[in-house]
């Protein structure tokens, strides 16, 4: 079992990067919060393996945050709150060194207080369901396939009723290993079947995924 309680604030930065540690106890310290973002997050999880082919897990983060917002036309600055509960679970078989199967289950729920326009979402709730299968060959070469299902809710100012939408995206990527563990290199595609819908990620600022086919490579040289 994992706990943790994470102090955080987004400062005022000209790049948003830095050399900390992203994680503490397999638990985020970071997230895509608008500058100026004092959090605490109280987060639990417990990971087990049943046995050498088959594990799971599950965890949950529970975030309040406070921002401070000047008012539209105004001088004043309020002191906006909102929340985040973000719950994982996954599940994964091996059942030989060539073959990976793994499902997860996700929800993230924010209540929206930094509003700025009209069309920013009060609610959110998004809901996702991923399915990987992974093959191995004993010269390194690999190739995996992913789907994902996604559900998202939510509601706005200029449409109170929570609205719904779901999806499936599908991605694949082949990949090869160098010999003597010299890097890796990579040839994917996300979103195959090209969905247009945009879904937001847990932080409601950045999408799950790129609304449209997207190709991609990547090369890791390990020195």
């Amino acid at each position: 079992m994992r706990i943790a309680y994470i102090e955080n604030f987004q400062g005022y930065y000209a790049a948003n990067q830095t050399i900390e540690p992203t994680t503490l106890m397999g638990f985020s310290q970071f997230y895509s919060d608008p500058a100026g973002t004092r959090s605490k997050n109280y987060s639990i999880a417990i990971d087990k393996a049943l046995s050498r082919f088959f594990a799971y897990g599950i965890s949950y983060v529970d975030r309040n945050l406070e921002l401070e917002a000047v008012r539209n036309g105004t001088e004043i600055v309020d002191t906006l709150s909102t929340k985040e509960r973000i719950a994982d679970a996954y599940f994964q078989y091996i059942p030989n060194v060539q073959v990976s199967m793994s499902m997860g289950l996700g929800w993230d729920r924010r209540s929206t207080a930094e509003i700025v326009s009209e069309s920013d979402s009060l609610y959110v709730d998004l809901y996702s369901v991923p399915f990987v299968v992974s093959l191995f060959a004993d010269n390194g070469a690999s190739f995996t396939v992913k789907q994902t299902y996604f559900k998202q809710r939510f509601s706005s100012l200029q449409s109170p009723d929570r609205q719904k939408q779901n999806t499936w995206i599908t991605s694949v990527i082949a990949g090869y290993r160098f010999p003597g563990h010299f890097g890796s290199l990579e040839f994917g595609l996300d979103n195959l079947f090209d969905e247009s819908d945009e879904f937001v990620n847990y932080d409601a600022t950045t999408l799950a995924f790129y609304p449209g086919r997207l190709w991609f490579a990547a090369i890791n040289i390990n020195i």
